[in-house]
């Protein structure tokens, strides 16, 4: 019986002392939160520019991923022991991380070949003028 109270008291103990502090503290302090998006696109820069950053971090993080997996494929290539299952496994990973860095590199390359402002992105607002509309009177 003593010990339910204990744990009563430690309950409200909790909801008293950090639950409601923080309930009354979200209500008068504005937090803004950057994502650190803001700094890659951002109003000046323009649409091109975006774009062409997201491009360009999406090769990125493609390769580093594709090279991660290479590096695993290879560890569980290793550790297989002799495991005629996982040495496939570890095959078939590997092949196909390989098989995905290689299409990024010759999209890139094959993008940079056809025409070099396809991967190097320009400003539309600064180089793209729309026509003027006449009305017929």
């Amino acid at each position: 019986m003593k010990i339910n109270k204990v744990k009563d008291c430690l309950i409200i103990f909790v909801l008293v002392f950090f639950l409601f502090p923080q309930l009354v503290l979200a209500a008068t302090t504005t937090v803004t939160s950057t994502t650190g998006f803001e700094q890659i696109c951002n109003r000046d820069a323009g649409l091109a520019s975006c774009i062409q950053k997201i491009y360009l971090l999406s090769l990125g993080l493609g390769s580093i991923v594709a090279l991660l997996m290479i590096v695993l494929a290879g560890y569980s290539y290793m550790t297989a022991g002799g495991n005629a299952q996982q040495v496939e496994s570890a095959k078939g990973s590997f092949e196909s991380a390989f098989i995905g860095l290689i299409i990024i590199f010759v999209a890139f390359i094959l993008l940079n070949l056809i025409n070099p402002d396809l991967v190097r992105l320009r400003n539309f607002d600064r180089t793209l003028t729309l026509p003027e509309i006449r009305t017929g009177r």
